[in-house]
């Protein structure tokens, strides 16, 4: 990853860098609700087949699982907000070095990602999405599609984690958002490393 060396001003490297440390907290907490989901359905078939009182355990790990999910929340918030910040500034460096015609004006988020990645990635050509941007956006919305349906179920059950479809929603969307977060590692990369100036000397292949 060419993009960890010290960076000349302009290239906005340590916003990459955060962007992909939230990320990965990201992929964390996700995978911690699957196994807050897993771990519910255990206690929930320990309650109904031991003769212990697993209620009080039961509604503190719903308590936890809320917070869990909060602080999930959040960080998701975050990372959208760094991303935004970052995309803008990757444009902002390719606008001054004169390297790609960006249109002005308002733009599609969809337009913006795809006019971004043809001007960054040497490689890439046409006006057409890529395939990688396709996955990208297909993930994005059925994280949002899916945590939606998972906050309505939230709303109408009253409590956090509710057996059958509800907690199917929360591994469903866990799951979007593990491959999404790693998918958005991969494009934060490439375009941090097309927009970075190769180092001084260096001859080009």
């Amino acid at each position: 990853m060419s993009f960890i060396a010290e960076p000349p001003e302009d290239v906005p490297r340590t916003l990459a860098r955060v962007l992909i440390g939230l990320l990965v907290l990201d992929a964390v907490l996700a995978w911690l609700a699957v196994q807050a989901s897993f771990v519910f359905l255990e206690l929930v078939w320990r309650g109904v087949a031991g003769r212990e009182n697993w209620g009080p355990l039961i509604e503190a790990h719903a308590r936890q699982f809320t917070w869990l999910r909060i602080v999930e929340a959040v960080a998701w918030l975050a990372t959208a907000t760094i991303f935004v910040w970052w995309l803008r500034r990757i444009r902002s460096c390719l606008g001054r070095r004169h390297t790609a015609a960006l249109p002005a004006g308002a733009r599609t988020p969809w337009r913006v990602l795809t006019e971004t990645w043809h001007a960054t990635i040497t490689d890439a050509s046409g006006a057409r999405m890529p395939p990688i941007l396709a996955w990208w956006w297909t993930l994005l919305c059925g994280v949002v599609a899916t945590e939606a349906w998972a906050l309505v179920r939230v709303l109408i059950a009253g409590t956090p984690l509710e057996l059958g479809r509800g907690l199917m929603l929360v591994l469903v969307a866990s799951a979007l958002e593990i491959a999404g977060a790693v998918l958005t590692v991969f494009v934060v990369i490439a375009l941090q490393d097309g927009v970075t100036p190769p180092p001084a000397g260096s001859v080009p292949h």
